[in-house]
């Protein structure tokens, strides 16, 4: 006889496993099922390793500048081994605390593919460790399928973003296709490294689904960087960019999108996460799978959309969220725009990090704010301010008529606020 469970959570990505954790909170008696590693995509192949090969970069980055903070000494160099090898420390690190809040939990952890016959009847290929002898299959009364989405390449050449963070060596020259999220991160990435980078993008500006200006100002700093961008350009694959000499590695990342499973839910059946075809982001996901369970427990929880913040961990950062200025010309809204300059604060003077800027949208009759923009040193941190202000449909005397510490960056989003007015203190 199957084992009956209250809820089944097929993927253990950040919209599966946080599913699991808080339905096990509520009482259940919960099943996850995953046929690779626990933490999913983000953790293993995606957001953490990135971030960590970013942070890497960075430091090396201040390293080359450190003169300027007067500290004088040898120049330094990467060892790429050790960067690789920090990478898969702290991934494997994090997906062994995953896994200990899931045992904590009590949440019954099954490794092999989930495959829903029925509502409530799930079989499982190659479980490990095995079921019970004569069993295949799992009985539930709820399932959530967050299964994820794989690194899209057409072309049948290139590598994609999984192969691209176990690179044993830096590349001489890689050619990048895709100038959204995931393609400026690589290009920041091997553009700090020494790789001489080409970003080709088929959109008239970098990062085509955030506010135009973030994209145009990061193509300007790119560029400063040595990036050779190319906006406007659809990438030919008969122009397939020849391997390096001497052996180098490959040449070429693929980096327009990733796709999914479309999975059309039957009674019983939740999907959470990327194949639920909203924005691509583990964060939403997470949030996805809390609202998911406590729905089914009958706790009124929902999503909001337009809440969801973006980010690029790009030097300079960029975030955003809530409505661009795009968006609301074509909805016809009349609005009021501030852009404060990151440079005008004193903690960037601090900092030596001078690019960017805080663009805050509201609308000119409420003035409520409609959408945040940043571009600038840990704009993916002040963000959260920003994302709990349209959370709430707050309005610009919010921010105005909160004090904020001296000094900081977040000293920005008042300035913005109060630019709304013409009043920015500081400009």
């Amino acid at each position: 006889m199957a084992d009956k469970y209250d809820i089944v959570i097929i993927g253990s990505g950040p919209g599966g496993y946080v599913a699991a954790i808080r339905a096990a909170q509520l009482g259940d008696r919960v099943a996850l099922i995953e046929k690779d590693l626990i933490g999913g995509t983000c953790l293993n192949r995606g957001c953490i390793p990135t971030k960590a090969i970013l942070a890497s970069m960075e430091v090396y980055e201040i390293s080359k500048r450190a003169s300027e903070f007067g500290i004088e000494g040898n120049n330094p160099t990467i060892n790429w081994t050790k960067v690789q090898e920090r990478k898969d420390k702290i991934v494997t690190k994090l997906r062994k605390g995953v896994e200990y809040l899931l045992k904590k939990n009590n949440v019954d952890v099954i490794f092999g593919e989930g495959i829903v016959k029925e509502p409530g009847r799930i079989e499982i290929l190659n479980p490990k460790p095995a079921l019970p002898a004569g069993r295949s299959e799992v009985l539930t009364r709820n399932i959530i399928i967050a299964t994820g989405s794989k690194p899209y390449n057409p072309f049948g050449f290139g590598i994609t973003s999984d192969e691209a963070l176990n690179l044993k060596e830096i590349p001489k020259e890689i050619t990048i296709i895709g100038g959204g999220a995931i393609g400026c991160e690589f290009a920041q990435i091997f553009n700090s490294a020494g790789s001489k980078v080409t970003l080709i993008e088929a959109m008239p500006n970098l990062l085509p689904n955030m506010d135009e200006e973030l994209g145009k100002a990061l193509e300007q700093i790119f560029k400063k960087k040595g990036i050779d961008v190319q906006t406007n350009t659809k990438f030919q694959p008969d122009a397939k960019p020849a391997r390096p000499a001497g052996g180098r590695v490959g040449s070429l990342l693929v980096a327009i999108g990733r796709k999914y499973e479309k999975i059309e839910p039957m009674s019983g059946v939740h999907i959470v996460g990327d194949i639920s075809g909203k924005q691509q982001l583990a964060h939403l996901a997470s949030r996805q799978g809390l609202v998911t369970v406590e729905n089914i427990h009958g706790i009124k929880s929902s999503v909001n959309y337009n809440a969801v913040p973006s980010c690029v961990y790009t030097n300079p950062e960029i975030a955003s969220v809530g409505q661009t200025e795009a968006e609301l010309a074509t909805q016809k809204v009349l609005v009021r725009i501030s852009k404060f300059p990151i440079r005008a604060l004193a903690k960037a003077q601090i900092m030596g990090e001078l690019d960017g800027f805080i663009k805050i949208i509201s609308d000119s009759s409420t003035d409520k704010i409609l959408g945040v923009h940043i571009i600038g040193p840990q704009a993916t941190n002040i963000i959260s301010e920003a994302a709990i202000v349209i959370e709430n449909g707050l309005k610009t005397e919010s921010i105005i008529n909160t004090i904020h510490s001296h000094p900081t960056l977040t000293e920005g989003v008042i300035e913005a606020a109060e630019g709304i007015f013409g009043k920015s203190i500081h400009i």
